[in-house]
């Protein structure tokens, strides 16, 4: 049975709007701007969850977007107000894959589903497992299993498809 994604628990909530810079020449968000809000939503939630600004200061550590897949559902025009929504997926000691929904107008605009990695910034830059306390907060944030089965837009390989192109 699919669920109503709309009620997923846990989820961290960040609010913009588009700015006239954001615009492109189609008169709507321009694609990487869609990025830049996305980014924004994982900062806030990385506030929320013992992430920011004082864990990079006292750990001398940080979290790396490793990937990011971005779908484009409908056009957002300028100052559309947005509500992002970033939800847990999954974690382990050093990765949080990341689901997040742009709303706009109370329709879902934009999905985007990341990767995200713990960097030690001590010397040279390497992957490190969070602390206990911030590992047990991602834990408790993972989206029950009942609701996974819902999500729109998962991510998969990007791949064209095409048998050998002969020449």
């Amino acid at each position: 049975m699919k669920q109503d994604d709309s009620v997923i628990p846990l989820a961290s909530t960040y609010q913009t709007k588009v700015h006239p810079h954001w615009v492109d020449y189609n008169d709507h968000m321009r694609d990487s701007f869609y990025s830049l809000a996305f980014s924004l939503a994982v900062d806030k939630f990385q506030e929320e969850t013992g992430l920011g600004a004082e864990y990079r200061k006292r750990e001398r550590n940080t979290v790396y977007a490793l990937e990011f897949h971005n779908y484009f559902l409908l056009e957002v025009k300028m100052f559309a107000e947005l509500e992002i929504q970033t939800f847990v997926l999954n974690s382990d000691a050093k990765r949080i894959h990341l689901y997040q929904k742009m709303h706009s107008g109370g329709e879902l605009v934009a999905i985007c589903e990341s990767m995200q990695l713990n960097v030690s910034q001590r010397g040279t830059p390497k992957a490190e497992p969070f602390p206990d306390t911030i590992y047990r907060e991602l834990q408790s944030r993972i989206v029950p299993a009942e609701y996974l089965a819902g999500l729109m837009h998962r991510s998969r390989k990007l791949d064209i498809n095409n048998k050998k192109r002969e020449q």
